[in-house]
């Protein structure tokens, strides 16, 4: 079972969870394929697999499944964007090779009257490079402290241009795959450079090592370029300035610049000797009759050099950081936003639907209070589940008990209360009361969630989404909240199934709100 996840596998995952629960005629194409999954795991291996390894191995049966059911040639988003990547790398590969060495050639046009100013192939070659690596070094450092909020665009700008090109390639194989499959598809691509919240910056990762590649490449296009040049050709450097620099000056200079290589070779190859600058200085008026042979080509070890430790060395640098930025983002990933739950949630409870729209209403099965069936709470195979606070109003803590919210949470949502809090709807008042008990649980090594139990037939008005707000900004952008929807009051228990109308007003309601972390799911029935 691999445990290593790629980007592709994240594109695929978005993919399947957001097909999982229906297929184009809006019904489950595998009621049983979730819990079976699981069940496949739980026979092979007595341990409890960690979220991610659990997620991954669904992934890779569902895969499988894909490939089974609409042949072996169907394009999945993952490989599409693969694809994409490459061809974009490819395409760095050769533009930046291609770009140097062009640049190289006609900068190393040398006609035999004037020597090549070597001042001119730094400012050329050289400063540019420098002054980009300063940008990109500044533009870290203000995003890292929210200084400049605009070059937070920039992997947005570069994840749309990437999603045209994946959706260019997805026509070509159009043939091959489902309207249906091709919705689900765009659907997914749509996830590189909107999911910030959800998968960080795991989406910038690749466009950054791309431009390295291209930065890398167009090094290795000047260095290749300028030793054909040196090797094919009789080359004349010097050097010259307005300023009227002396020698000294001048040497002093170079030798500062020659620092980082100094160490592996020493004069005259490391940088020309104080003699050999003097002797390549150039006079307009004077012509290059009275310069020294030795003198003008003493210069093309130098440029090598620089190039190599100004240009191509910082890019193969910032390519291992980005290596390594990318598979830390991705080593990072909790997996613990809403579909995800969802996701578990299917896996690990026996015999429960909790699957997203078109919804359908639950065969009305209304226990007596306080006596949700145990026969259906805790089974052979049933994990530990997962720990959450539930935030109940007033006016529903005065119908129930707690040991019948905890009952229902187990039923319908796998879930254990460690603490249930009567809350009064108020945003500053219940903000208090959760961080108190946030404090007094910490984060639990399987996670915990906010369940907020809310009576569906009232709507959600603005001073409840504000409410939520509220809760968000107090527990942090990654907590998962979880809205437990009740309908009306039935003899002897409130716990009963909500209206589908009601259910989607609430659920369009959190979808406007734009938090992947949260969700709205059904308590009651």
């Amino acid at each position: 079972m691999q445990s290593k996840w790629k980007i592709r596998d994240l594109i695929d995952l978005e993919f399947f969870l957001d097909g999982t629960d229906r297929d184009s005629s809006g019904s489950r194409p595998d009621a049983d394929f979730d819990r079976q999954t699981y069940l496949s795991i739980t026979q092979s291996d007595s341990k409890t697999l960690p979220r991610r390894k659990l997620i991954r191995f669904w992934l890779d049966r569902r895969r499988q499944l894909e490939r089974e059911t609409r042949g072996q040639e169907t394009v999945l988003p993952g490989t599409a964007y693969s694809e994409t990547i490459a061809l974009l790398r490819v395409i760095a590969a050769i533009l930046g090779g291609l770009s140097g060495a062009a640049l190289v050639w006609g900068l190393f046009s040398y006609q035999g009257r004037q020597p090549i100013n070597v001042f001119t192939c730094l400012w050329v070659l050289v400063a540019p490079q420098i002054l980009l690596l300063l940008f990109l070094f500044v533009s870290r450092v203000f995003i890292r402290f929210g200084f400049i909020d605009s070059f937070r665009r920039i992997p947005s700008v570069l994840a749309a241009l990437s999603r045209r090109l994946i959706l260019r390639i997805i026509r070509i194989f159009s043939t091959k795959t489902t309207a249906d499959t091709q919705q689900r598809i765009r659907s997914a691509v749509g996830l590189l450079g909107q999911t910030r919240t959800v998968y960080g910056s795991v989406f910038y990762w690749p466009f950054f090592l791309t431009a390295q590649l291209f930065g890398i490449m167009f090094n290795l296009g000047i260095l290749s370029a300028m030793l054909i040049r040196v090797t094919i050709t009789d080359l004349a450097f010097g050097w010259q300035s307005t300023l009227r620099l002396d020698p000294e000056t001048v040497y002093n200079i170079v030798r500062a610049i020659s620092t980082p290589w100094t160490w592996l070779v020493s004069p005259p190859i490391a940088h020309p000797t104080l003699t050999q600058i003097a002797g390549s200085k150039m006079v307009l008026k004077e012509g290059i009759y009275r310069l020294a042979t030795q003198d003008l080509i003493a210069w093309w070890p130098f440029l090598l050099f620089t190039v190599a430790f100004y240009g191509l060395m910082p890019r193969l640098v910032l390519a291992f950081l980005g290596w390594r930025g990318k598979r830390r983002a991705l080593d990072a990933l909790e997996f613990n936003h809403t579909a995800c739950d969802r996701l578990v949630q299917r896996m690990q409870t026996p015999r429960v639907e909790t699957g997203s729209r078109p919804y359908e209403k639950p065969v009305p099965v209304v226990p007596a209070a306080g006596q949700v069936p145990r026969e259906r709470l805790v089974t052979p195979e049933t994990p530990s589940r997962t720990a959450a606070i539930a935030l109940i109003s007033e006016d529903i803590m005065e119908r129930t008990e707690p040991a019948e919210i905890n009952g229902y949470l187990n039923y319908c949502l796998a879930m254990d209360a460690v603490e249930i809090l009567s809350v009064t709807i108020d945003a500053e008042d219940d903000a208090s009361l959760l961080e108190s008990a946030l404090s007094a649980h910490g984060n639990p090594e399987d996670g915990l969630r906010i369940v907020i139990v809310q009576e569906a037939w009232q709507p959600p008005i603005k001073e409840t989404i504000s409410w939520l707000d509220s809760l968000r900004r107090t527990v942090g952008k990654k907590m998962g909240i979880v809205i437990a929807l009740i309908g009306k009051p039935a003899s002897g228990t409130i716990f009963t199934p909500p209206a589908d109308t009601d259910r989607l007003i609430w659920e369009q309601a959190v979808k406007s709100l734009g938090d992947p972390y949260m969700r709205v799911e059904t308590l009651g029935g």
